[in-house]
């Protein structure tokens, strides 16, 4: 595996690639690990010189050097590789392409974020051109030379399929789970816990706080939700960039009283901050599929998100959540309805969830690096 982000960082491909780490080994596969620097002790990691804090970088992508040292090499070819997993593109994909020319074996990329959408997102007033040439070099240009692609959604692999029309394309979602994040206490009991007043609904997200994760939507429709609603809070779990900027659209807004940011939540309390809640709201239309998604569902939460490619795969509407139609006004009233029909949402969202077990999602993992390395020549 080669990463550019690793635990104890928070995101989505983080946590999602120690978990599918952790199962694979459990099941008697070796895996290496090649990443940033990590307070995470393991024998198999190896890790990159590492800059942490660089301006306009997210501290939970730091920035890697990409040297392949005398010593780096050394320690990878005492194990006869037979594959590698790349999960980003620059640098550390130039890095895996280099490895597999080197050691004769296969690497496999996968296509964890809309990056067309998160360039669109943070460089809307570049030239189409340029933007178009800035996917290419960074994206497509691996997506060509790697020995298959996997696309962690099915609607993402026909697109895929479309765009890569001479490469393997497979599915595997990353967004298994090693359990559910459901817990047996009341949740009057965890909102006193955690000073989340007894009364009225809570919804909660979680997610890195930047600009691309559209946060900002979810506070305009909470903030409409509230003026028709004396009581009922809003908890944003999580922490990046945007944080300070959504923050102060809050105090703007005069909601500091029910709009509450947790900052970081070690990934094993979030099964109480979950359970707490009545709804989670999820609104970001450039991941491929949100881990946290699954995690709610697992904690027995409805989903309420906005109407899209992104969305429709996981959530079924009316079954384990409310899809709603463009703009804010759609999304307070799928908030409402979420709410009335919580009770049976709850059990539609448990029974979707079991869909991603890491048991499953690694399975599938394993069938892919076995046809790809069947396939290389």
């Amino acid at each position: 595996m080669i990463t550019a982000t690793y635990p104890p960082s928070a995101n989505g491909v983080a946590v999602s690639t120690l978990r599918t780490v952790r199962e694979l080994r459990r099941v008697g596969h070796h895996v290496g690990i090649l990443g940033p620097k990590t307070s995470i002790v393991d024998p198999d990691y190896i890790a990159f010189q590492t800059i942490r804090h660089m301006p306009f970088v997210p501290a939970d992508y730091p920035v890697i050097v990409p040297l392949l040292t005398p010593q780096l090499i050394k320690k990878l070819e005492k194990i006869s590789w037979d594959v590698i997993h790349v999960h980003h593109h620059k640098p550390v994909g130039s890095i895996a392409l280099a490895l597999g020319k080197l050691f004769h074996i296969p690497v496999v990329f996968t296509y964890h974020t809309q990056y067309d959408r998160y360039i669109e997102t943070h460089a809307g007033w570049i030239p189409s051109i340029v933007k178009k040439w800035l996917y290419r070099i960074a994206v497509r240009n691996l997506c060509v030379h790697v020995n298959g692609v996997i696309a962690t959604t099915r609607w993402l692999r026909e697109v895929l399929q479309r765009k890569l029309p001479r490469q393997n394309v497979y599915y595997a979602s990353t967004a298994g789970l090693e359990s559910p994040f459901a817990v047996s206490v009341k949740k009057q009991s965890l909102r006193q816990k955690y000073k989340i007043p007894v009364n009225g609904s809570v919804f909660i997200t979680v997610s890195r706080l930047s600009k691309e994760k559209s946060i900002s939507f979810l506070i305009k429709a909470f903030s409409l939700w509230a003026r028709r609603h004396m009581t009922g809070t809003l908890i944003i779990v999580g922490d990046g960039p945007y944080r300070g900027r959504l923050e102060y659209v809050v105090h703007k807004k005069h909601l500091e009283a029910r709009i509450q940011f947790t900052g970081k939540i070690p990934n094993a309390d979030l099964g109480e901050w979950y359970c707490l809640a009545n709804v989670f709201l999820y609104c970001s239309l450039t991941d491929t599929i949100g881990i946290n998604i699954i995690e709610a569902m697992s904690a027995r939460l409805p989903v309420v998100a906005r109407n899209h490619i992104t969305t429709r795969e996981v959530i079924r509407n009316g079954f384990n959540g409310i899809l709603a139609g463009k703009g804010i006004k759609r999304f307070v009233s799928a908030m409402d309805e979420a709410m009335q029909k919580r009770t049976v949402l709850s059990r539609g969202a448990f029974e979707k969830s079991k869909e991603y077990m890491i048991g499953k999602t690694t399975t599938d993992l394993v069938d892919v690096y076995r046809d790809v390395i069947r396939r290389y020549v």
